[in-house]
């Protein structure tokens, strides 16, 4: 069994605490070629979505990556308990004791090709204050997580949370050079533009963060 966002969230260098920042920019770059171009199926109908099984290694790792499918509805956001299968025109689904059917999709799940457009989803979407969007696996597919909770910085910033780092320093002009390293050439929303300190010592959070006008505000109602 399974647990879709433990495994998914927890496993896929999403923590703050990951201490070799090679296996980030490895697995990183090879999440930007590899999703490069998004594929049609992207979009609202029967969606493919990666997972991670298997057990973590000692960096807190799942190196098994496997797919499922979801009926993805027009607005691209998901939430809740959603049937998953193992077929492409979403006719077979996978036995019970393969996952964990009250951990799928929660609190909220968007389906978009970067995180501005996976956080607008999020927005329009649920009623709780979305504090941040956070990619999932990403090997081919585009997934995030709506990250609810209390907003971050200024009120027209939104940001995207990509990745952890150890960094023996305590300036973030240093620390957002080390987030930067090694991703040079990828996309620019796949590329940091903001740090903060994590809980731990020595730890820093990259992000990807932007500002949004006044018509997007009112859009979200935000």
């Amino acid at each position: 069994m399974f647990n879709l966002k433990d495994r998914q969230v927890s496993y896929w260098l999403a923590l703050p605490c990951c201490p070799i920042p090679s296996w980030v920019i490895m697995l990183l770059a090879l999440a930007a070629l590899l999703a490069l171009p998004i594929p049609a199926s992207q979009a609202a109908g029967c969606t493919a979505f990666d997972v991670l099984f298997g057990n973590p290694d000692e960096n807190g790792i799942s190196k098994e990556i496997g797919s499922y499918y979801v009926m993805v509805p027009a607005s691209n956001f998901l939430t809740g308990v959603h049937k998953i299968y193992i077929d492409d025109k979403c006719d077979t689904p996978p036995k019970e004791s393969d996952y964990d059917e009250d951990e799928l999709f929660s609190p909220g799940a968007a389906f978009a090709k970067n995180g501005r457009r996976a956080m607008e989803i999020c927005e329009l979407n649920m009623d709780q204050t979305v504090a941040e969007v956070m990619r999932v696996v990403d090997l081919r597919y585009t997934f995030f997580y709506c990250e609810v909770g209390e907003r971050k910085g200024p009120e027209r910033q939104r940001r995207e949370y990509l990745f952890g780092i150890e960094y023996r320093g305590e300036d973030a002009k240093g620390a957002l050079a080390s987030c930067k390293e090694g991703t040079r050439g990828l996309p620019k929303h796949s590329r940091p533009n903001h740090v903060e300190p994590a809980q731990w010592k020595w730890n820093w959070d990259c992000y990807r963060t932007w500002r949004v006008n006044n018509r997007y505000l009112k859009r979200v109602g935000a």
